[in-house]
């Protein structure tokens, strides 16, 4: 019996081992899934903003400097920290970058606005949900682990199947915003999760459709629905949300109490936020 011990303790060792690292992928898989929810609803707030949008002036304006930051950011990013470049070269190369970029928002922005008009606000964030899974999916597959993608869509799968428990003991009628991307969501990570079984020898091709997706869907965001948000929240300033949030941010003379407890809250929550990405930044270096 004593021979048996030192076996019987290095199989516990490797169970829990086990399912240390199951564990840790279905939080990564549930964190995956929860970020492909909220991105559909990003997608609603943005798009709600953009249907408010009017005229050719003010998204083309927007257009113009969302263009110009990310020539700015990608000229940044091809210049290398550690040489010397000339005005000359770094003017070049801006104009360059803003060419490029303002030509792909013109593309983006027209075919955003086509089908801002042509799809309703809930069938906009279903497909964009539905592409961004179906993209995140294809690259999950060509990982190395097969697992990962089946993971993934497991815990979405549980996740939505949880809601709509939730929602069968309350006795509510109608599906929630959550529940039904929950679901686009899992459909979207289905094919993924199948070729990972199915086809592995489709990894690159799998891989090189996942970038190519995801790339259209940023770039469809970035500079076509987010020029269109600006757009729509600058003109929006007439109407009920705008007096709702000037009227407790900027008060009167005397009720600068409200604007103070206003400006705590933003700055606390402001200060608590940029704490908590700091310090999980340093802690993730140190690891």
């Amino acid at each position: 019996m004593e021979e048996s011990l030192p076996g019987f303790g290095s199989s516990l060792q490797l169970m829990g081992g086990g399912l240390a690292v199951t564990f840790i992928i279905a939080i990564a898989a549930g964190i995956l899934a929860m970020t492909l929810v909220y991105v559909g609803s990003a997608l609603l707030v943005l798009d709600r903003f953009a249907r408010v949008s009017k005229g050719w002036r003010a998204p083309v304006l927007s257009a113009v400097v969302v263009a110009l930051c990310f020539a700015v950011l990608s000229t940044v990013a091809k210049i290398p920290g550690d040489s010397v470049f000339t005005w000359e070269q770094w003017r070049e190369t801006l104009a360059s970058q803003f060419g490029q970029t303002l030509l792909s928002s013109a593309v983006f922005l027209s075919a955003v606005s086509l089908g801002i008009r042509k799809l309703s606000q809930r069938s906009v964030a279903r497909i964009g949900t539905f592409l961004t899974a179906f993209g995140v999916g294809l690259g999950l597959s060509a990982m190395g682990n097969s697992s990962v993608a089946p993971i993934t869509l497991a815990v979405t799968v549980a996740l939505g199947a949880a809601l709509w428990g939730y929602r069968s003991l309350r006795k509510t009628g109608e599906a929630s915003t959550l529940e039904w991307l929950f679901g686009v969501a899992a459909v979207g990570l289905a094919p993924g999760a199948a070729l990972a079984f199915l086809a592995p020898t489709l990894q690159t091709l799998a891989l090189e459709v996942s970038v190519l997706l995801i790339a259209v869907l940023i770039g469809s965001v970035a500079l076509g629905l987010i020029p269109l948000a600006i757009a729509g929240f600058i003109q929006m300033r007439k109407s009920v949300e705008w007096f709702i949030a000037i009227r407790y941010l900027v008060a009167r003379r005397r009720q600068v109490f409200i604007s103070a407890i206003s400006a705590i809250c933003v700055s606390g929550i402001a200060a608590g936020v940029w704490l908590i990405i700091v310090v999980l930044s340093v802690m993730n270096g140190f690891e």
